[in-house]
């Protein structure tokens, strides 16, 4: 009969805290790390001026950044050549997404982490 006492259900061992902190990191990563676009005009010469100018807006050439992993949580940019103004928008639907697959993932590593080590602690020496 083994000695040790059986882990409570929500203990967790360090290193699958480690494991979970470097997926953690990695998640953060890619949530952080800036996507740019580049818009373009169309090509002039395949359209006449009246379709260029019912186009153009839609395709400027601006620089945009967005963020978030795996869905754009935030993009900024510039919103016309024109008018030059800068537009940053929120997109609180795909942060609530982005948040709970993150935390989705996180929770999956745990548990498979804390199984592998489960499995290997209940054998016999």
């Amino acid at each position: 009969m083994n000695d040790k006492p059986r882990r409570a259900w929500f203990q967790v061992h360090l290193s699958t805290a480690i494991v979970v902190m470097f997926v953690a990191g990695g998640l953060i990563g890619a949530n952080i790390t800036p996507h740019r676009s580049v818009n373009e005009l169309p090509n002039r010469s395949d359209y006449s001026r009246q379709e260029v100018y019912a186009i153009a807006p839609m395709k400027w050439p601006t620089n945009e950044i967005s963020y978030g992993w795996p869905l754009t949580a935030y993009e900024t940019g510039v919103a016309s050549p024109v008018g030059g103004g800068h537009y940053r928008i929120w997109k609180w639907l795909s942060m609530t997404i982005n948040i709970a697959i993150c935390l989705v993932t996180l929770a999956t590593f745990a548990i498979a982490a804390e199984w592998l080590l489960r499995r290997r602690e209940g054998r016999a020496p």
